[in-house]
């Protein structure tokens, strides 16, 4: 049995596109490269990819023409469980005996939640969706100043090997500036 990869998708800001992310994340892992994957839903309340998944299953029952388009598709969905930060490491644990590709994480948009430590430490990497507005890239840089403490280079008993930004959203208004700049101060 090998032990899966674990990938998390964090913020401290909602609506930067975790789930959506994630969502994409393992459906492409899942459905174009064939590996086994599984999500652990921990961004309470919302839930929001189980409440996507419920979502398919209502429209299965409803819909005809979507129940036969994935039907034909002949693929098996991924499983999406939902779990407490604070229980998010025993969950993902107790995957490792399905034999799991790759186990992803949507995270709350907060730290100050029981169990996060132990969750970060247990992941491989964590992925950091951004969006250019000043809230969201300070509370990303303040997130990512957590970090390093969790990582395998600083903590022995961390699996955290790395941890990167990303632009989620690219919005026209915005001056070219703010990219660059945000990208220097991540550089340094």
């Amino acid at each position: 049995m090998n032990q899966p990869h674990i990938l998390a998708f964090a913020t401290q800001k909602g609506g930067a596109g975790k789930s959506t992310i994630t969502t994409h994340f393992a459906s492409a892992l899942c459905y174009l490269y064939g590996y086994k994957v599984a999500v652990v839903d921990c961004d309470y309340p919302q839930n929001t990819l189980h409440s996507y998944r419920v979502d398919e299953q209502t429209r299965m029952q409803t819909e005809e023409p979507f129940r036969q388009r994935l039907l034909k598709q002949g693929l098996r969905p991924y499983p999406i469980y939902i779990s407490s930060v604070e229980k998010a490491s025993a969950s993902i644990i107790a995957l490792f005996e399905q034999d799991f590709d790759f186990i992803l994480v949507d995270t709350p948009g907060t730290v100050n939640v029981v169990g996060l430590p132990e969750l970060l430490r247990l992941v491989d990497y964590i992925f950091l969706p951004l969006e250019p507005d000043k809230g969201t890239i300070a509370s990303t840089m303040g997130y990512m100043g957590l970090l390093p403490a969790f990582t395998q280079a600083n903590n022995p008993d961390s699996n955290l090997l790395g941890y990167y930004a990303f632009w989620n959203k690219y919005v026209k208004a915005e001056r070219k500036t703010i990219y660059d700049k945000t990208e220097e101060l991540f550089q340094s």
